[in-house]
């Protein structure tokens, strides 16, 4: 049995099968019998399940100069095995998992975010309040312009006050007129 070589690759595993150093093609799950006459053979098993990798504790400094501890986690699985052994040096990826902000740093944050959530408020409540001044001075140009325009809104208005009262509101009568009906200059 010097001849051959045996390998057993895991279920969960996948072979490459190297001869004299050089990579020669990827083994399944299952026995493997290399010759091996006068050559070194040689076989890498990569898991191919998903795995987890964890890195905990790391601090690094934001822009805003705040320093954070995080716990980073990553997972992976390998798909093909002979591009991750021979293009990558490490193929292990590393993602974020956990922020941890010490001390008072989340409550200052959040007494931040409220300040601007404020200014963007009043922001938007000043260009509303421009708009509005916009429109008033357009309507009020419009007025200027057409003196019926203008007689009209009067009515209207005097209609609106009364109305809340109860009363009924004839304008441009004349005085015998409005006697007749019984509205005199009195009433």
């Amino acid at each position: 049995m010097f001849l051959y070589k045996e390998f057993l690759i895991g279920e969960h595993q996948k072979g490459l099968l190297y001869i004299d150093g050089r990579f020669e093609r990827p083994l399944g799950p299952g026995l493997h019998q290399v010759y091996r006459l006068f050559r070194r053979v040689d076989v890498v098993r990569v898991d191919v399940r998903v795995r987890t990798v964890q890195v905990l504790g790391q601090e690094l400094m934001t822009a805003d100069a705040v320093t954070l501890r995080m716990n980073l986690v990553g997972r992976y699985r390998v798909r093909n095995p002979a591009l991750a052994v021979h293009e990558v040096e490490d193929y292990h990826d590393v993602g974020l998992k956990d922020l941890v902000l010490p001390g008072d740093m989340k409550a200052i944050l959040n007494r931040v975010l409220e300040a601007r959530k404020r200014a963007e408020a009043a922001q938007i409540e000043r260009r509303e309040e421009v708009a509005a001044t916009r429109s008033l001075a357009n309507t009020a140009a419009m007025l200027e312009k057409n003196p019926t325009l203008m007689r009209l809104k009067e009515m209207e208005l005097l209609e609106k006050i009364l109305a809340g009262y109860g009363h009924k509101v004839v304008l441009g009568l004349p005085g015998r007129l409005q006697k007749l009906i019984g509205l005199d200059e009195g009433a």
